[in-house]
């Protein structure tokens, strides 16, 4: 059994970690995650895991943290390191900049973690994993990516991953999202990058069924505290009105605790806020950016106009949601 052990340096949780590891653990390895600012001696931490692998989710801004520990462990550990997330995935190069890096996972990174620790588990090669650039004898090997996940049948995220430090499971407000990918192309999000890296590979915007959701939903509220569910991570929610009826529909009856969450305005008719808040919804929070159209629309590319803007927030306070 392999284990891979994932360093964070921010005190949230995050849902693509949990992924993995729900991957992981289904295919008989192990995941934990550190957080650095938890943590007394946080390189001990690391060595007490005795991990097979050593990960980093990365984000931009984040890569000189990452690069430096990176460094200690390879340093102190040698263990192998490999970084995923939106930089690496969009900066793939790293791995020939920094030789503390032995892996570049691109994309989608559940299959390809399990690949990869299996390949290292069992000495086969790590040269022909999908998703993987690989340090190879001082040669980078660079894969192609794989088709996109089916987001149904990818296990609940492990929530068990961040509830070693229990104010994450006490914590009331959890989050949840209810698809993959977004169809927009704003330029300060790397989600417009992730459309052109996967053009040929399927649809990069994907929505989970509505009771896929919903199971996942009743499963954490059977086992653990749960009053209030954040659905901020997902600004694409209310990208399907016939999904967000069927959702809401089955929520309120089956689940019916209050929920908060983010959206685009021209996904807020009347119809809409109303069905948002007889569901239960306290709050919807937009963002609008700017409302100077060159700077929202010609250089953020937000494509929202302040007409459904305006009456966006009219929808919502006529509901009586909070925005």
């Amino acid at each position: 059994m392999g284990k891979l052990v994932l360093l964070q340096q921010y005190k949230f949780t995050s849902l693509g970690p949990m992924y993995s590891s729900a991957v992981l653990k289904q295919g008989n390895h192990d995941c934990v995650l550190l957080i650095e600012p938890y943590e007394a001696d946080f390189l001990e931490a690391i060595r007490k895991e005795k991990p097979t692998l050593v990960g980093f989710q990365v984000f931009t801004g984040q890569q000189h943290w990452a690069i430096d520990w990176a460094r200690k462990i390879k340093a102190e550990l040698n263990v192998p390191v490999i970084f995923g997330g939106p930089h690496a995935t969009h900066n793939p190069e790293l791995i020939r900049d920094e030789q503390s890096i032995d892996y570049i996972c691109r994309g989608e990174g559940e299959q390809a973690t399990l690949d990869l620790i299996n390949a290292i588990e069992n000495s086969g090669s790590v040269t022909d994993i999908p998703n993987i650039w690989a340090r190879v004898d001082g040669e980078v090997i660079e894969n192609e990516l794989r088709p996109l996940a089916d987001v149904d049948k990818l296990p609940f995220p492990d929530r068990e991953l961040y509830y070693r430090y229990p104010l994450f499971k006490e914590n009331v407000v959890k989050r949840f999202i209810t698809g993959r990918g977004c169809k927009h192309r704003c330029t300060f999000c790397h989600n417009h990058l992730d459309i052109e890296l996967y053009k040929s590979k399927g649809e990069w915007a994907r929505k989970r069924s509505p009771r896929n959701v919903i199971d996942e939903i009743k499963e954490v509220r059977d086992n653990y505290p749960l009053e209030i569910l954040d659905f901020s991570p997902d600004d694409y929610f209310l990208s399907s009105k016939q999904w967000a009826k069927e959702f809401l529909t089955i929520y309120k009856a089956e689940v019916g605790l209050p929920f908060v969450l983010n959206t685009r305005p021209e996904a807020v008719s009347r119809e809409v806020a109303q069905d948002l808040k007889n569901a239960g919804c306290r709050s919807v929070a937009i963002s609008i950016e700017s409302a100077i159209d060159e700077l929202r629309n010609g250089v953020l590319k937000k494509n929202t106009e302040l007409e459904d803007i305006r009456n966006a927030m009219a929808h919502l306070h006529e509901a009586g949601l909070l925005t």
